[in-house]
């Protein structure tokens, strides 16, 4: 008979410490909240984003199967989505 150790790691948000496993050991560091300096350049691409979202929407079904389409040919493994987007926010 075969015996392996249990091991039990702690994950998540806890009193202000974030735990974590890297590489099969647990990892404690101290919770930093996210900032967002809001500049002008990142405010400019969130908008950007956000109309490629919309167009996306407003898309009616063929034109969504015609981006997977253009993703299948370029032999990319992802949905119509990801493939416009990242079209959409290369070219604007």
């Amino acid at each position: 008979m075969e015996m392996s150790s249990i091991n039990l790691f702690v994950r998540g948000l806890w009193k202000g410490k974030v735990y974590s496993v890297v590489k099969g050991k647990q990892v404690i560091k101290n919770y930093t909240p996210p900032t967002d300096p809001q500049t002008a350049g990142q405010l400019v691409r969130r908008a950007v984003f956000a109309t490629a979202v919309s167009n996306w929407l407003g898309f009616s079904q063929a034109q969504k199967n015609q981006w997977k389409v253009i993703a299948d040919s370029k032999g990319k493994n992802l949905p119509g989505y990801q493939t416009y987007l990242s079209d959409y926010l290369k070219n604007n």
